[in-house]
């Protein structure tokens, strides 16, 4: 699926490009995920306004491409995020190789929103052609922030499947199945305590104490039963979201056995090949 075919397949699926006046400060477009790992729609944001029409297309095809990943089945990771200015860097080269005097201009545009995106593009691009360390970096730092030892940000691709990592995905799911069981045992355990109040109520049914304690219990069971159901959703979608990112390092790495070198840090191919494409 080409980048002409991405838009095309889209727009045919009724998908819809729509301004959302309450976008992401700051940026001049999202793409939003639908159900079952497929898109739902690309918004523009406030910030177009006054941007030159060029930057406004770096920023669909960079969203794009996350479309494209959606369709194919790659999860939302860092690497995602490097691929999308990945995307940015080849839009302003071609540019800046075709129509130097149109680059010239962005770099001086009188729109503060414009001019700042192109100082942006300048310095990642920079780190784009210096090494994949430095481009990491460059985008990493807009995704992730450490505060008194606490994390919060997006995690590399390889970084989610290393069993080695307390925040990975690997170890996450772990936890998660674990306070399943826990969850489930409580559950059996308020089953068990109901049937027993609720047989010695029915041999006492003027009880009112025994009528308190069964609606009682009832209810802290209702509320295990929908912490258990919960926690039993998180397992599945954290598996099925951990296998489809192994699946793509192993895509990777199959790539780079294939001709002869070390796997990659990351996955900045924008297209994938048809071994990797899900069925």
């Amino acid at each position: 699926m080409s980048g002409k075919a991405t838009v095309v397949t889209f727009l045919n699926d009724g998908k819809i490009i729509a301004f959302n006046p309450k976008g992401p400060p700051g940026a001049l477009g999202v793409a939003v995920p639908g159900d079952y790992d497929r898109p739902e729609r690309v918004e523009i944001t406030p910030s177009v306004f006054g941007a030159d029409p060029a930057v406004v297309g770096k920023t669909l095809a960079h969203e794009f491409q996350h479309i494209y990943d959606m369709y194919t089945g790659r999860y939302y990771t860092l690497d995602s995020e490097m691929r999308g200015f990945k995307v940015a860097t080849l839009y302003f080269k071609t540019l800046k190789e075709r129509s130097p005097d149109k680059y010239q201009a962005l770099l001086a545009s009188d729109d503060d929103t414009t001019r700042g995106i192109m100082r942006d593009v300048e310095s990642y691009t920079k780190d784009f052609e210096s090494s994949p360390v430095a481009f990491r970096e460059a985008v990493s730092t807009r995704y992730q922030s450490r505060h008194e030892g606490v994390f919060m940000g997006r995690m590399s691709l390889r970084e989610s499947v290393d069993p080695r990592l307390e925040s990975g995905g690997v170890v996450d799911l772990a936890t998660e199945r674990s306070r399943l069981e826990v969850a489930a045992r409580e559950v059996a355990d308020l089953e068990k305590k109901q049937g027993e109040i609720r047989t010695r109520y029915l041999a006492d049914p003027s009880s009112r104490d025994l009528a308190r304690e069964l609606e009682k219990i009832t209810k802290d069971l209702a509320l295990a039963r929908s912490d258990r159901d919960r926690r039993d959703y998180m397992v599945t979608i954290k598996q099925v979201r951990l296998k489809r990112m192994e699946s793509e390092v192993a895509w990777m790495d199959r790539i780079a056995a294939a001709k002869g070198r070390a796997p990659d840090a990351h996955d900045l191919t924008l297209a994938v090949d048809r071994s990797y494409i899900p069925k």
